[in-house]
């Protein structure tokens, strides 16, 4: 495929074609043309200069004529699928990608059946939960787990709580003393 080109008259880079244009302005034609499209597309997961050179290149965007945009879409298509697309991940991932995008119904029952929880981080988990559940939890673990839990704690949330308030001190050791009989 011959280079997209654009003409450099009115110092706009997509404006026509007669000079070949940068890959950050091919970059800056296709997230525009996903943007526009409706497509979220994860932005923030690029580096901080990344982003600022992308907001640069479609700052500079102002009219790209239709046939340069076709043969730049053209062109991404076309290194994406000779690329390829990495689906690795399973169930959990495609079903984290899927969010939002399928129903809560559909999504529950793809979970049950592929035997996926919905949050498969157990910090995430315990972050979510309420204060009465977390008290729960941590007085039937042993002393070391119960710290371990509060310092994955998100912070607010381990600072709120009444971890110390409701411990009884002696029924922890009676539970040890039980344990060991």
């Amino acid at each position: 495929m011959s280079e997209p080109t654009a003409d450099n008259s009115n110092s706009n880079p997509a404006a026509a074609s007669s000079r070949v244009i940068s890959q950050a302005e091919k970059a800056a034609i296709v997230v525009s043309a996903m943007l526009r499209s409706g497509l979220e597309l994860p932005l923030d997961d690029l580096s901080v200069d990344a982003q600022a050179q992308l907001a640069k290149e479609l700052a500079n965007l102002q009219f790209v004529e239709r046939n340069l945009l076709t043969e730049v879409i053209e062109e991404f298509s076309s290194e994406v699928t000779s690329i390829g697309l990495n689906l690795r991940g399973g169930a959990a991932q495609t079903l984290d990608l899927l969010e939002g995008k399928i129903s809560t119904e559909t999504a529950e029952r793809l979970r049950k059946e592929a035997g996926v929880r919905k949050f498969s981080d157990p910090w995430d988990r315990l972050n979510i939960s309420d204060i009465d559940e977390l008290i729960a939890i941590i007085e039937a673990e042993s002393i070391e787990v119960s710290a371990i839990i509060i310092s994955k704690l998100d912070v607010s949330k381990a600072a709120s709580s009444p971890f110390g308030a409701k411990r009884k001190p002696q029924s922890r050791a009676r539970k040890r003393d039980n344990r060991a009989s």
